[in-house]
């Protein structure tokens, strides 16, 4: 039984090799847009490489699919069809453009519904009604007009807001005045304790703000450490209980801080563990003002009576001092007279030493590869 297996695109113009359901991967594309049959033949909607100077509804040109940026928005919501055929009116853009609000008396470009932002917000809490009328009967029963008169100050205006002229509507907003206009006598905070109230603590002497207690002393009685009475019950936690010390090193005269130490031996405590080292305990205090040991040396002592030279030449087991063997001599090679540097040679000639050994041994390394 032989099987006819299809190599080619079923479009017609197309020669290249099948990709899903006899099409290529370009025409399978237009296939599942539908821009194609199952036979590859073109269908009403197709938008393939035909070239289209205007769009399908107006005479911009195309972006996407034969249509404008516009009306391809249509077509993506539903309101039009792929060959473009309007299915549904779609909204009226910008409505409000060149309108203003219908609130009485107000004369700002409308925002949403024919209303302001600001009424529109008021339209949104249910102050007012879709016809710019407010909803409760008190605000219907006052007059709106030319001859308005503020409730606070009689004042004329046609710019107010719920009765009130813009100065006063702010004070109403904060509770000066009441909705009917009338002046509301904020009441000031009575103090429960009187003027010459002082903390329970006798140390203390100032003021009471809770529990009888200043603001230092109402935690550590909320903690337990003070009774209703203010006497301390476990031990006193004072924060200031290092005032008028001074820190317990004797070289150090600076005013305790915590524990009894200053601060900087405090924080050397923490740091290290010990606040303070005597100069007979630490190696490299002990050499301070002294010099090099060795012979011939004048730098300051670092550690063990040398300096840092001699100190790590010891560390590593050199002698003290260098063997300067080519010390005071001139250099071997006839007619020159510089001092020698290595080997009884100057820095000239050493150079050219080094450099012709090593061009000796580069030809005895061929010569034996040769062999």
């Amino acid at each position: 039984m032989s099987v006819n297996i299809q190599k080619g695109c079923l479009f017609e113009e197309c020669d290249k090799k099948t990709y899903s359901k006899g099409f290529c991967k370009y025409h399978y594309n237009q296939y599942y847009k539908g821009w194609l049959t199952e036979r590859g033949e073109k269908t009403g909607s197709w938008a393939g490489r035909i070239e289209r100077s205007r769009c399908f509804l107006c005479y911009k040109t195309p972006t996407k699919r034969g249509f404008c940026d516009k009306h391809y928005k249509w077509l993506s919501k539903g309101f039009c069809d792929v060959d473009g055929k309007m299915l549904k009116t779609p909204p009226v853009a910008n409505s409000n453009k060149g309108k203003t609000c219908k609130y009485e008396q107000c004369k700002e470009p409308a925002f949403k519904v024919r209303f302001c932002k600001k009424h529109y917000g008021a339209y949104r809490r249910g102050r007012i009604n879709k016809h710019g009328e407010h909803t409760s009967k008190e605000l219907k029963n006052r007059q709106y007009g030319k001859d308005w008169e503020c409730l606070v100050c009689r004042v004329r205006n046609t710019k107010f807001v719920l009765g009130f002229c813009k100065e006063h509507y702010d004070q109403y907003r904060k509770g000066f005045y009441d909705f009917y206009g009338r002046r509301t006598l904020k009441k000031k905070r009575i103090s429960k304790y009187p003027e010459n109230a002082v903390c329970l603590v006798d140390e203390c002497g100032k003021r009471p703000r809770g529990r009888g207690f200043c603001g230092n002393h109402l935690p550590q009685f909320l903690d337990g450490y003070l009774t209703k009475q203010g006497s301390w019950t476990k031990r006193k936690v004072f924060l200031h209980a290092n005032v008028g010390k001074q820190c317990l090193i004797k070289p150090c005269g600076k005013s305790a801080c915590c524990k009894g130490y200053c601060r900087v031996h405090y924080n050397r405590l923490r740091e290290t563990g010990v606040a303070y080292v005597d100069k007979r305990d630490n190696p490299h205090l002990k050499n301070v003002g002294k010099v090099c040991s060795t012979s011939g040396c004048t730098s300051p002592a670092h550690a063990r009576s040398m300096c840092i030279k001699h100190y790590s030449r010891f560390l590593k087991g050199l002698p003290e001092q260098d063997n300067y063997l080519n010390k005071g001599q001139k250099c071997s090679i006839t007619d020159c007279a510089r001092d020698a540097y290595c080997r009884t040679m100057c820095t000239r000639h050493y150079s050219q030493y080094r450099t012709n050994s090593k061009k000796d041994q580069g030809a005895e390394y061929q010569e034996k590869e040769a062999s």
